[in-house]
């Protein structure tokens, strides 16, 4: 990574930020990290940790989020919508608030590589998954931090779709 900035390419840093410390955080920012973002499986520990398998990863997400934070970085939180979050999703967005994060990227759930592997009772089904591309839609009008559909190239199609019925510019 230091090579990296040495020779003027921009970094990021993807992590679930369990294992951040002051130290770790420092050293993140001195190395030239541009944004790190941590992945949060649900808004609280419940949701998170079950998802997870991991009692008490939420609790050291936040505390690393939290810490980087402190540190000046400029921090966004992933998020992958499922079953288990999906009627969650203004919780997720108030968390990222919560935190300070610059950015809210939504991944959608694509059921390629391992992804093949999980249950379907883990898949949205095609209204709730359209009723979360519009979701986003909506959140990103409140302009309160960088908002972003991943994985989910149909959320152009909401966009101009939303905006022709409300009158603003195409995307």
């Amino acid at each position: 990574a230091a090579e990296a900035t040495r020779v003027g390419l921009p970094i990021a840093l993807a992590t679930n930020g369990t294992i951040m410390n002051e130290a770790i955080a420092q050293r993140v920012v001195e190395v030239g990290f541009r944004r790190v973002s941590i992945s949060f499986d649900g808004p609280d520990a419940a949701t998170h940790d079950k998802f997870r398998g991991l009692d008490g990863a939420f609790e050291s997400s936040v505390r690393g989020f939290i810490e980087l934070r402190r540190h000046g970085m400029s921090m966004q939180m992933n998020t992958t919508v499922a079953k288990h979050n999906y009627a969650r999703l203004d919780d997720m967005y108030q968390l990222a608030l919560d935190l300070g994060a610059d950015a809210l990227h939504i991944f959608m759930l694509v059921p390629v590589g391992c992804g093949m592997s999980l249950s379907q009772n883990i898949m949205l089904s095609s209204d709730e998954y359209e009723k979360a591309l519009n979701w986003i839609y909506d959140r990103s009008l409140e302009g309160k931090l960088h908002l972003k559909a991943t994985c989910a190239p149909h959320y152009f199609r909401v966009m101009r779709e939303r905006a022709k019925q409300d009158g603003r510019p195409m995307p």
